[in-house]
């Protein structure tokens, strides 16, 4: 929810922790270019526009060009399939795609105006959940079930103030069904925010408190703090979340403002007695930033965007600054939590100018496991399988 995305095209060549005290000091680093892996792809005849996100456990989501909801999955032969999940929305967007399979909840947006569908209820609403100045913006929505959602709104009394003294969020609940939909008066202000649900208990949150200035986790039903190991770690670690999977207890967390480019992974067992940070950087000896931008369904692996690097752009009249290029790599998080190579490959698949891969994500495959999906020439899938790289 709070990743920032950014579309791009991708351009591809042939196709081409602070580590873990578990990992040995004479693991070889990567340098980039150099050990990028030139890996063996497939190129399908399905059309990718949009990014892909986990659904069931058999396939993933997207959306096709006609603006819908579409289903992605591998046929028993191996051949990848795109089937429309709801004639809906059919309209220009602008991000925010999220997918909850256990209540059946699918949304998007295009700016202030969501796009909602439930795959169970059947039931779709375009509707603008809460006003949206230049001062305040709507910022989360988290499924109770498959006909109500909690909805979080941050508003800021003073868009130029530097500080978030007057930073407040926002509840109310959004009830999903077939009637004119009214939006409500807000009155329900904190000043917690709701970061990310658990999908064990969806009355619980990770929760950031604007006045300790500290994570935590909050329970809704019972309007209070409780007590978390993962939440002390996050805040004596100084770190704050960019990417979080609660379902496969994974996070990508940087060092504050002052090192952003610093980033690392956060692993921790269920009852939370066992919490490891990777830096990721670590594992390479020339990259300027390595991020964690999304996770397989099973947890498995991970996809990395890493920055190296690359001359300098000719600024004309102004000075040339530093010029980067971003590789796709994997990590292979079963290897990370043993600790006895090293996790991570990165392939020549490359971006020029972001370190976001927009268009891309995972799909799972009876046959062939894990399968990493991005656009190619003319926009046409092309896959990159884990079972070939790990």
């Amino acid at each position: 929810m709070k990743q920032m995305k950014k579309r791009i095209a991708l351009a591809i060549l042939s196709l081409h922790a602070l580590a873990s005290p578990a990992f040995s000091d004479e693991i070889r680093k990567i340098s980039l270019p150099k050990d990028a892996v030139i890996i063996q792809h497939k190129v399908f005849d399905t059309d990718i526009f949009w990014e892909i996100i986990p659904w069931n456990d058999g396939s993933s989501l997207t959306v096709d060009g006609w603006g819908r909801y579409s289903v992605l999955s591998f046929d028993k032969k191996g051949r990848l399939r795109q089937e429309t999940l709801c004639d809906f929305p059919k309209e220009q967007l602008t991000g925010g795609f999220y997918a909850d399979r256990n209540t059946g909840f699918v949304y998007t947006r295009n700016e202030n105006l969501f796009h909602i569908y439930n795959a169970n209820s059947k039931i779709k609403r375009s509707a603008i959940l809460a006003l949206i100045y230049f001062s305040d913006v709507t910022c989360g929505l988290f499924p109770l079930d498959e006909r109500r959602m909690l909805v979080s709104h941050l508003k800021n009394d003073d868009a130029f103030s530097s500080t978030d003294d007057k930073i407040n969020y926002g509840y109310f609940i959004y009830e999903h069904d077939e009637k004119k939909y009214e939006r409500p008066k807000i009155t329900d202000w904190r000043r917690i925010s709701l970061e990310y649900q658990f999908s064990d208990d969806r009355l619980k949150f990770i929760a950031y408190d604007l006045d300790e200035k500290s994570y935590c986790v909050y329970d809704w039903q019972n309007q209070e703090k409780v007590p978390n190991k993962l939440a002390d770690f996050l805040n004596e670690s100084k770190l704050k979340i960019e990417m979080c999977d609660i379902k496969n207890r994974i996070i990508d967390a940087h060092s504050g403002k002052d090192d952003q480019w610093a980033h690392y992974i956060i692993l921790w067992n269920e009852d939370f007695s066992k919490i490891e940070k990777y830096k990721l950087k670590d594992f390479f000896e020339n990259a300027d930033m390595v991020v964690l931008d999304s996770v397989s369904c099973d947890g498995k692996y991970g996809f990395l965007s890493c920055s190296y690097e690359d001359g300098l752009i000719d600024k004309g009249y102004w000075k040339p600054q530093k010029k980067y290029t971003w590789l796709a790599g994997f990590i292979d998080f079963e290897k990370l939590r043993a600790g006895k190579e090293n996790p991570i490959r990165v392939t020549e698949v490359y971006s020029n100018g972001s370190s976001l891969f927009f268009a891309t994500g995972f799909v799972p495959s009876e046959r062939d496991g894990q399968v990493f999906i991005f656009p190619g020439e003319k926009k046409k899938a092309n896959a990159i399988y884990m079972k070939d790289l790990f």
